[in-house]
């Protein structure tokens, strides 16, 4: 493949400030995300180093601020649904409309947005039996005159991707892409589809002490296991025993994997919508996307043949390779419509599962009458 021209001249800048991305930093980076952070002896012998020098290196990574492992579970075996919710804020309420939806209980993940959407991106995991409920909270919110309009879809799981390194120069510390030339291989069929899974039921899989476990891990995939047995008041062993019988590879088979992926303040987030014809041409053009350096983050609507996909990109990639990957494959993949928003970094706000909202009985406790009194401190 070609090289991309940049406006660095002086490539020893990339390998300043990308200088973590070597060859065996990548390689961890990688197991962690395929077999989770926490047996960093299988890492090592899978990647026939030592112990101690993969063990160094994770926790200089971590220490650095330059990679971030969370657990992501899968919502459904908990008993919540994925509810994507879109508010269009008139300008002067953002940042009020933003406090009212921190004090939901089931608030997720939430940016500001700018763009085809403009207001507030927000992910809710919703109690199944109190997604009525949850719905009515919209209702009442869409009354007040700080919104414009609210959009909800319902997803399946969501999922994270790690860039595809095989398009990293790690000599030079720059991404070499060459967006013709990947879509002619596209073209060619030599690639797969990724499939995402409907959740076939919303019966919660979890006990108080799973739900425990996964609060931690979605704070920090490396809490010990001795430091939530010691909050708790119970035997280590009780908490590794439910973290192998009942989270490891069934309530949590994901992992948030953070990297800086490009030289700071050059890149932006954003968000892709995109609708097909059918699903082969969905799952095709999805796995494209993952496949290169830009995606992170996406989920699927249930029922419906569209998808969401937050991308990290340069400003360059954003006016070139991105619209002309979309163009390029629209036909062959029965793209029917796609839009773009800008994903205000700054304004990124996340929150583990609520521990304290969980009852012995299973069952996830909905504090409505806190939320619609929340709504009060909107305009009427």
């Amino acid at each position: 493949m070609r090289r991309r021209r940049t406006l660095v001249k002086d490539l020893s800048y990339f390998a300043r400030t990308l200088g973590h991305l070597d060859e065996l930093n990548i390689k961890l980076i990688k197991e962690v995300y395929s077999k989770g952070p926490r047996n960093l002896s299988l890492i090592a012998r899978n990647l026939k180093a030592p112990k101690r020098t993969i063990h160094a290196r994770f926790v200089k990574l971590k220490k650095e601020g330059l990679l971030s492992v969370h657990a992501l579970p899968n919502f459904h075996k908990l008993g919540l649904v994925n509810i994507l919710t879109f508010i269009d804020v008139k300008p002067e309420f953002s940042s009020s409309m933003i406090e009212v939806l921190k004090l939901h209980d089931y608030l997720f993940r939430l940016y500001s947005v700018l763009g085809y959407r403009n207001g507030i991106y927000a992910h809710f995991t919703i109690p199944v039996d109190k997604v009525k409920n949850f719905e009515k909270y919209i209702e009442e919110l869409r009354k007040s005159r700080a919104v414009v309009n609210i959009d909800l879809s319902y997803v399946s799981n969501f999922h994270f991707f790690l860039p595809n390194f095989d398009f990293f120069d790690v000599k030079n510390k720059i991404w070499v892409f060459d967006v013709e030339s990947y879509i002619a291989d596209i073209q060619s069929g030599r690639f797969d589809r990724l499939r995402f899974d409907e959740p076939d039921s919303y019966r919660v899989n979890a006990d108080k002490m799973d739900i425990v476990i996964i609060h931690w891990l979605q704070k920090d995939a490396m809490t010990r296991f001795a430091s939530i047995a010691r909050v708790r008041k119970v035997s280590r062993s009780l908490v590794k025993y439910h973290y192998d019988t009942h989270v490891a590879g069934k309530l949590v088979n994901q992992y948030i994997v953070y990297t800086p992926r490009f030289v700071p303040h050059t890149s932006n987030f954003f968000l892709l919508e995109l609708e097909f014809e059918d699903l082969p041409g969905l799952e095709k053009f999805s796995f494209s996307l993952v496949n290169t350096h830009y995606a992170f983050f996406g989920s699927k609507e249930i029922r419906r043949h569209k998808i969401y996909m937050e991308i990290e990109a340069p400003v360059e990639d954003i006016d070139i390779a991105i619209p002309l990957l979309i163009e390029k494959l629209a036909k062959e993949c029965g793209i029917t419509n796609c839009t773009i928003s800008m994903l205000r970094r700054s304004t990124y706000y996340w929150r583990p599962v609520a521990v304290e909202l969980f009852s012995e009985d299973k069952a996830w406790k909905y504090r409505e009458d806190m939320y619609f009194k929340a709504l009060k401190m909107l305009p009427s």
